[in-house]
């Protein structure tokens, strides 16, 4: 592909090895999406071309879209303590954290779903108030909050 791309007209400086991991990944969704095989991939780049692992599969969770929110303001939430492989919206330093509801926002997409060719539904979002002495002990004061907007999944009933 390299050697394509530097004999066409105005492509001759670009630094191929600089792009690799863009071409990489889209190489191999390409391939993981099954709109090339990897043997089509192979055969026009004339050899082995490296692709990125399969992120991960995700189960299908059986959840059914909603119209009710399940959480109002005021609530207080948990966020669930989980360590997916591949894609996920929810910050690593908020998992397991309390939080209050603050805003209902609207109603989107749950885009872990999406990530992983599950069936799209959409779900309740919020804005969850977290204290961030209570993310960060070192560097933060007890009057500092940080909100996060959730989807409902990420999200439990709290005491």
């Amino acid at each position: 592909m390299a050697h394509d791309m530097g004999g066409m007209a105005g492509f001759g400086d670009i630094n191929i090895e600089a792009h690799e991991p863009v071409l990489t990944g889209v190489a191999s969704l390409l391939v993981e999406k099954e709109l090339i095989s990897r043997q089509e991939l192979m055969s026009q780049v004339e050899g082995r071309y490296p692709l990125a692992q399969v992120a991960a599969t995700m189960v299908a969770d059986n959840k059914a879209e909603t119209t009710q929110a399940r959480f109002a303001i005021g609530d207080k939430v948990r966020v669930r303590d989980i360590h997916p492989d591949g894609h996920t919206r929810v910050p690593r330093y908020v998992r397991g954290h309390l939080g209050e509801v603050i805003h209902l926002a609207p109603r989107f997409s749950f885009p872990d779903a999406s990530a992983h060719g599950l069936p799209f539904r959409k779900e309740s979002t919020y804005h969850v108030l977290f204290n961030a002495a209570d993310l960060w002990t070192d560097s933060a004061d007890n009057n500092e909050g940080v909100v996060v907007d959730l989807w409902e999944t990420y999200l439990e009933s709290a005491p």
